[in-house]
């Protein structure tokens, strides 16, 4: 019969192993998390088209593959904790060593994630304005535009209800868009009726809501309907708040992974002892003493 001892061995082992699953079952809440955010963010073209107003072409070519990793990490999160729950279940050990392995990897690939997204927090606060000012400067030709840059700029004034960087007048005071020798975008440097219209369709708050485009909603004389706040402020709000959004669920998937290892290790060590124990107790060796602590005959 059990002793007493081993009783409690056994429930030990038993209690480890439940919290062990629930443990892993919020692992894998997370993990989804993390996929689905860097999913829609690499996926949307808006996404896409708000990073290149805000980021020269190589910063948004690392951010894109940094989002990658991300999915990467959100998928082989969720991986993970299926295949730790599936050894929990089993009591496998091979499971076990296995699925520390795999926490050891994707545990230094999350520090690596949470030390690109403060880089890139920090990428976006220092350059947004000089960079929106240049892609104002040299690649905004109107919202009817078929480069990136035009289809930015027109979705991102009608999303956030603004117009230009910090001010409306952001077009064509050369205080907000001075980019080397010019002055203004090249949309107003182009525009032909900038006195009676200085300002793209986009800014006008009619265009968001009903479709609607008219030079005589949005004109000098009549600035009723004009989104009078910059750009700037709301698309690194944005930004900056969803890529804290990947740090935190990051950092708590770094967390988990952290306390799933040692129960991981833990775990096997107490199935190693009580598989020794259990084979002590029902075949008894005419030796030494039974088994050592591998679960091999002591001769």
């Amino acid at each position: 019969m059990a002793s007493d001892t081993d009783k409690e061995r056994g429930g030990c082992v038993e209690c480890m192993r439940y919290g062990f699953i629930i443990l892993n079952s919020a692992f894998f809440l997370a993990g989804i998390l993390l996929a689905l955010l860097g999913t829609w963010f690499y996926a949307v073209p808006a996404n896409e088209n708000l990073t290149a107003i805000v980021m020269d072409e190589k910063n948004q070519q690392e951010f894109r593959n940094a989002l990658v990793l991300v999915i990467g990490v959100g998928v082989g999160s969720c991986l993970c904790a299926f295949i730790s729950c599936c050894g929990a279940f089993a009591q496998s050990r091979c499971i076990l060593i296995t699925v520390f392995s795999m926490d050891c990897l994707l545990f230094v690939t999350e520090l690596v994630i949470v030390g690109f997204g403060i880089v890139y927090l920090g990428v976006i606060n220092i350059g947004i304005v000089d960079r929106m000012t240049e892609t104002l400067a040299l690649n905004y030709v109107g919202d009817y535009g078929f480069n990136q840059e035009s289809s930015a700029w027109r979705e991102t004034q009608m999303s956030f209800s603004c117009c230009g960087i910090n001010t409306l007048e952001g077009f064509r005071n050369h205080t907000n868009i001075e980019y080397g020798n010019l002055t203004g975008s090249l949309w107003y440097r182009n525009n032909e009726n900038k006195t009676i219209h200085p300002w793209p369709d986009s800014c006008c708050e009619v265009a968001k809501k009903d479709g609607t485009h008219g030079n005589q909603v949005c004109s000098v004389e009549r600035k009723t309907y004009l989104n009078e706040v910059g750009c700037a402020s709301g698309v690194e709000g944005f930004l900056q708040s969803h890529i804290l959004q990947m740090i935190g669920i990051t950092s708590l998937l770094v967390l988990l992974e952290f306390f799933a290892g040692i129960l991981a290790i833990r775990l096997y060590k107490d199935l190693i002892a009580n598989q020794v124990q259990l084979l002590n107790n029902v075949v008894p060796v005419a030796c030494n003493g039974g088994y050592d602590k591998f679960g091999n005959v002591i001769d």
